[in-house]
């Protein structure tokens, strides 16, 4: 359940300003998502290439358990990392963006 104060604020804003908030809270989110799986890469895959990575990443998001099935401990660890950073992880993006994210 959302804050009601944050409700109240975004409320008396304008259309305008209401737009604005919302695409720095989107941009906020998408740079929270770039370092965390940067961080979780870094920190719990580093023996798997950038492409392997993504895919375990995603897995790992997703519940499936093809990327883990020699360490299905490690697909739990990473999907709890995210968890804790990111809160939701609804919106963390599928296998190729995170690959390229990786990349960048």
């Amino acid at each position: 359940m959302p804050d009601p104060s944050l409700i109240d604020g975004l409320a008396r804003l304008d259309k305008q300003q209401r737009r604005g908030v919302v695409e720095q809270a989107r941009c906020e989110r998408q740079r929270r998502i770039r370092l965390a799986l940067e961080r979780v890469r870094r920190e719990l895959l580093p023996m798997m290439s950038d492409s392997r990575a993504a895919r375990a990443i995603d897995d790992a998001v997703r519940g499936r358990r093809a990327s883990f099935l020699e360490k299905p401990t490690l697909r739990i660890q990473v999907a709890r990392e995210l968890k804790v950073e990111l809160g939701s992880l609804d919106d963390v993006p599928g296998a190729e963006r995170i690959r390229q994210l990786l990349r960048t």
